[in-house]
């Protein structure tokens, strides 16, 4: 069985903000973090490869850049990975109506008829619901979703934002991911919600042709401005582009990126050190 590897980054002191760290673990394909205040640590898994020990000794010389004093590392035994998750991860409001609920905390539901409910098993993609950038992608969508639109999921993760999309009233979902165990993932949690979602593997660049009528993207800040022309290019005019995954430091880079290629921002939402933005084309 394959191992993963826990990268731990500590502090001497908490952070004033931990967006920065956050982004240097998802800039090196971590987005999926777990960090607490005392002691003040951050910790993220790379999956064990032949290319694993380089990208370790990357995470350690910007971690440490970061103010880091010491950066650990730990093998996880791939059966463990998961279950591992699951201390952290528990059932949460998000926006009006939406409701996340782990499929191993499923007993504990309390909803009502007006809640929309999605059952997720996170397994090794991204997208629970508990990070900033996910809560706001969901409260934005919930927000501008009308019955029968067409949405398109750039960097799917779990499946979390195509999944609320379909139960929102999207006619058509389509998500995208570059990774492999993210597809799995979002086709797996699109079942368990008995939600028709198209599942695809995704290359580096955006092979869309059709036209969406929302797009959204969690992902990080040099992405979302490499992808803004070819966005623009399958929305429909009147369109909606929700993006997340921005630090603060980053978010005018990327609006004027965006702006460049033809959108404008309609409204900005932040948490945490961390901005959403709903762009309409």
């Amino acid at each position: 069985m394959s191992d993963w590897i826990c990268v731990t980054a500590r502090f001497r002191e908490l952070p004033p903000d931990w967006s920065p760290v956050h982004e240097v673990f998802a800039e090196h394909g971590c987005p999926a973090t777990v960090e607490q205040d005392a002691p003040p640590q951050m910790s993220a898994y790379v999956y064990h490869s032949a290319d694993s020990d380089v990208l370790i000794r990357c995470l350690e010389r910007e971690l440490r850049a970061y103010g880091a004093h010491e950066v650990t590392t730990e093998k996880v035994p791939e059966e463990n990975w998961e279950e591992s998750w699951k201390q952290f991860f528990h059932i949460r409001r998000v926006g009006r109506r939406i409701l996340i609920c782990p499929t191993w905390e499923v007993d504990r539901l309390t909803a009502t008829e007006e809640d929309v409910v999605i059952l997720l098993d996170p397994g090794q993609a991204f997208g629970t619901g508990d990070h900033p950038t996910t809560r706001m992608c969901l409260s934005l969508l919930e927000d501008v979703m009308t019955p029968g639109v067409s949405v398109l999921d750039i960097g799917s993760g779990s499946g979390i934002l195509s999944i609320a999309a379909k139960k929102l009233g999207a006619a058509r979902v389509l998500a995208l991911d570059t990774d492999q165990a993210a597809v799995d993932a979002s086709v797996a949690n699109a079942a368990r919600n008995e939600c028709e979602v198209e599942c695809r593997r995704a290359e580096d660049t955006l092979s869309v042709s059709e036209p969406f009528d929302v797009v959204v993207s969690n992902i990080i800040s040099a992405v979302l401005m490499r992808i803004a022309h070819d966005v623009h290019s399958v929305l429909r005019p009147g369109g909606l582009w929700i993006v997340s995954g921005i630090i603060r430091d980053n978010w005018q880079d990327v609006q004027v990126a965006a702006e460049a290629c033809g959108f404008r921002t309609s409204k900005t939402v932040e948490e945490d050190g961390w901005v959403s933005c709903l762009f309409s084309r």
